[in-house]
């Protein structure tokens, strides 16, 4: 607790970041979604036989196997050679990848994929520190590449990462160290080649109640009076970017020790935010999905009145034309040829007429609550 403290007045002091003095140091200080950092961490396991020489534990491949027990043939996703992290920004995907890869016993080496254009540079780039061993004597551990925004990468360097994947043998450009690409859209036009081959791991929105109690303790670190109702509204309109709501709240306390819903509108906007064409798309047909099925149950309910009322018709019709007919035979004193003719329409009528209504409730108006 102490240190913590003194680490936060050194913040203080020489104007360092909060986001990079209270980053995660270890796995428990995580806040992502557990799931995720399992199955990333079960990704990196399976490299021990390659790079550290040693098999994988027997309590982590009785687990593979009573998940693929079901489909024993099916590919094993964790033998893939890349993991393709995704998802919006801010919530942690390279600090997750670090965090992960430094627990495996790695010395995470991160590159930005935007910024070498040529593919052969590119290339030479990934080798380097694939293939490299640490010349420092206290650091020793194997190296593993972290592509941070490879979304941002040319076609021709995703298409040199992939034929590098499918290297095998002893030839020099086969990957022999785990990679990490990171993005915020995965449904950018030059990743198609590389979701092919990596295994995808989305991650999902950080929980609200977990982003709050970390802000809850960097400021009381830091000397800042708040309250969780005001952190919950700073976390719902950063929508979820942990780093955001830290670096809003160093600012505001430059201001006031004290952080409540007047200081978060005077300190913070809307969040700019860019959202893909295929989430936008999903959220218009969607939305324009439900609003024609609500204008559509009217028109269908009448529709399946008229067609019920038209198979029903000529039954009543003809129910009523008969009992018409016998009452004028019964009192009426007309020619034998005039009282034949209605006799003999009245037997058509009954041959040709139902024998019972057609239930529809059994055609029409379940059709109407299936469509609805």
């Amino acid at each position: 607790m102490d240190d913590a403290r003194d680490q936060a007045g050194a913040a203080q002091d020489t104007g360092s970041l909060w986001v990079d003095m209270f980053a995660p140091k270890g796995y428990r200080d995580l806040v992502s979604d557990e799931e995720m950092n399992s199955k990333l961490m079960i990704w990196f396991k399976h490299w021990d036989p390659i790079v550290f020489k040693r098999a994988i534990k027997e309590r982590l491949q009785r687990k593979l196997a009573a998940e693929n027990a079901e489909d024993p043939t099916a590919e094993n996703e964790f033998e893939r050679k890349i993991v393709l992290l995704s998802g919006p920004p801010g919530i942690g995907k390279t600090t997750l990848a670090h965090i992960i890869a430094a627990h495996a016993g790695y010395r995470p080496e991160e590159i930005n994929a935007s910024d070498d254009r040529a593919a052969e540079g590119f290339k030479a780039r990934i080798l380097n520190a694939t293939q490299m061993r640490s010349v420092l004597a206290s650091d020793s551990r194997p190296n593993c590449l972290i592509l941070d925004e490879i979304d941002g990468a040319t076609k021709a360097a995703i298409n040199v990462l992939v034929n590098m994947t499918k290297a095998g043998g002893k030839k020099k450009n086969v990957l022999k160290r785990p990679i990490v690409c990171i993005c915020n859209d995965v449904h950018a036009p030059a990743l198609r080649p590389l979701r092919k081959v990596a295994l995808e791991i989305e991650m999902k929105p950080l929980r609200i109640g977990a982003m709050v109690r970390r802000l809850e303790y960097i400021a009381s670190h830091n000397g800042v009076q708040t309250d969780s109702r005001s952190l919950t509204a700073l976390c719902e309109l950063t929508s979820g970017d942990i780093r955001s709501c830290i670096s809003t709240l160093q600012f505001a306390s430059s201001r006031s020790k004290k952080f409540d819903f007047g200081t978060l509108e005077a300190t913070l906007g809307r969040k700019d935010k860019k959202t893909s064409v295929l989430t936008v798309f999903d959220r218009i047909f969607r939305r324009s999905r439900a609003a024609s099925r609500r204008s559509a149950q009217p028109r269908l309910v009448r529709r399946a009145a008229e067609r019920a009322f038209n198979r029903v018709g000529p039954w009543a019709g003809s129910c009523a034309r008969d009992g018409g007919g016998g009452g004028g035979g019964a009192g009426g004193g007309g020619g034998g040829a005039r009282a034949a003719r209605p006799a003999r329409a009245r037997s058509a009528n009954i041959k040709s007429a139902p024998r019972r209504p057609p239930r529809s409730d059994d055609s029409d108006l379940s059709l109407v609550a299936r469509e609805q």
